[in-house]
């Protein structure tokens, strides 16, 4: 009975040890620097008053003005949006005392700068009025699928590369793809997460690039 049994678990040993040669499992990463085509800008328009009325007249008129400002510079209208209108009371604080100082009236507006020859003249624009705050810059790429899709082609290029040498050093060949898995999946984001904007080398070039990474293993 203990013979049996040795001759089972040998047996069992023997394929799973099988399995294991016959499978390579590899990663291949790879990363495509484009020239980046429009800036993209958030641009918070907030003020405080002693009235909430004033408030929001203030803000209504920036935004006025920022939408002139987006008209002179040809702007189309699909390239910009206005969030709704917030306000209320606004505090400071310090420590543990809350003081009141004003009504505030805040809303947002995001923007596609593709016109990269007009920026310092935009941002001269944008500087005359206090209400105007950048709070977020960077650069994008319009047709970002094209890059994802040869960066993800390279990608699994890298991956069959690094098998093939793998198996060659093993004195082995590499037979077909059990599977294959995208490890980063952000295609369906406008501005995906493992996409990073590179800055302009000076500030009298404002050119710049984003990076598209993507990763594939291999079964």
């Amino acid at each position: 009975m203990r013979r049996i049994m040795l001759c089972v678990f040998i047996l069992s040993c023997t394929l799973i040890a099988q399995n294991f040669q016959n499978n390579i499992e590899v990663n291949g990463t790879s990363e495509i620097l484009a020239q980046a085509d429009y800036i993209n800008f958030v641009i918070n328009i907030k003020n405080i008053t002693e009235s909430l009325e004033d408030s929001r007249k203030n803000n209504l008129e920036a935004s006025t003005e920022l939408k002139d400002i987006f008209i002179k510079f040809n702007i189309p209208s699909e390239d910009w949006e206005l969030t709704p209108l917030k306000f209320g009371k606004e505090y400071t604080y310090t420590r543990d005392e809350r003081k009141f100082v004003g009504y505030f009236a805040q809303s947002k507006m995001t923007i596609k700068l593709k016109q990269l020859d007009k920026y310092y003249d935009f941002i001269s624009h944008l500087s005359k009025n206090t209400l105007f705050e950048i709070t977020h810059s960077d650069y994008g790429v319009s047709n970002i699928l094209k890059y994802h899709k040869q960066a993800t082609i390279d990608a699994a290029k890298a991956a069959r590369n690094k098998a093939e040498y793998i198996a060659e050093s093993m004195g082995v060949k590499i037979g077909k793809v059990l599977e294959i898995i995208e490890l980063n999946q952000f295609e369906s984001y406008p501005n995906p997460f493992n996409t990073i904007s590179v800055m302009a080398k000076s500030p009298e070039d404002i050119s710049g690039k984003v990076s598209i990474s993507r990763s594939v293993k291999i079964h």
